[in-house]
């Protein structure tokens, strides 16, 4: 889903950029989409996912790519998730976390 497709007021800028995408890797949902930031550098200009059921494995992924990287947003409960932060690895890629609950 591109962010005109979300949205068709959006920026004519941002309109083709993707909001919304994923590939399954091992059982596991990774998202992707492009990131609009304040300014461009290196891994800033998309954000990558993380969507499982597992939270003992999602705050082990979170901590690992936190070490030597900074935390943005600690996991936390929102309203769409139980468990969710936000994370710059130590590549200046951005990551997501999110808890999923198991579908039935």
């Amino acid at each position: 889903m591109t962010y005109g497709e979300m949205d068709p007021n959006c920026p004519p800028a941002i309109a083709d950029g993707i909001m919304h995408t994923f590939v399954t890797v091992a059982g596991t949902k990774l998202m992707m989409s492009d990131d609009f930031g304040e300014s461009y550098k290196q891994g800033s200009n998309f954000t990558l996912a993380l969507v499982h059921s597992d939270e003992r494995m999602m705050r082990d992924a979170f901590a690992q790519l936190a070490d030597g990287g900074t935390v943005e947003l600690e996991l936390q409960a929102t309203p769409w998730s139980k468990c969710y932060g936000q994370v710059v690895d130590k590549f200046g890629v951005k990551w997501q976390f999110s808890h999923e609950e198991p579908q039935n």
